[in-house]
């Protein structure tokens, strides 16, 4: 939970919010009010065709889920924020399988099954078609957690090394 609403996935594969949904944070198919009990979330693309929800996080303005399609076992980000009025906006990360989400209040990142680090902010509403930038460590080191903050992301990689990406300066650091 973060800044008055929050999201969970149940072991049989469905979503529920429940808090803030004034901005369309949580859902566009919520009215924009607090919702006060636990309440479903479908997420559906722009074709109407309803997606399996894996894990989800939010923030302030957002909510990420991990989703798998029901057609196959493709996984994808599906990304709501309320500067999209809560329409979910899959991600395009060039078919790599996200594996693990987190968030802070602004920013949001994802860890893929080849390794790589995707990060999330409301400029994916701005390019929802394009290829989202996916980063990978030096050395071949393996993020396996991620922590997200206002300006910056720092990654733990499987080796115990912390790395820093500046929002300001859009680079890699160890």
């Amino acid at each position: 939970m973060f800044s008055y609403h929050a999201s969970w996935i149940t072991e049989d594969g469905h979503a529920y919010g429940i808090g803030d949904n004034i901005d369309k944070q949580i859902s566009d198919s919520f009215p924009k009010q607090f919702i006060k009990e636990p309440t479903e979330v479908k997420i559906h693309d722009k074709d109407g065709k309803e997606y399996i929800p894996i894990s989800s996080v939010c923030g302030r303005f957002y909510s990420l889920y991990i989703v798998k399609s029901p057609d196959d076992d493709q996984l994808h980000l599906a990304y709501i924020h309320s500067q999209n009025n809560g329409v979910p906006i899959f991600v395009n990360i060039n078919g790599q399988n996200p594996v693990a989400i987190y968030g802070g209040m602004t920013n949001s990142a994802a860890i893929t099954e080849e390794g790589s680090i995707v990060m999330l902010n409301k400029s994916i509403v701005e390019s929802k078609n394009e290829i989202t930038k996916v980063y990978t460590l030096p050395d071949e080191e393996k993020p396996i957690y991620i922590a997200c903050l206002d300006d910056y992301y720092f990654v733990l990689s499987q080796s115990g090394k912390i790395y820093q990406f500046c929002l300001l300066s859009y680079s890699l650091s160890k």
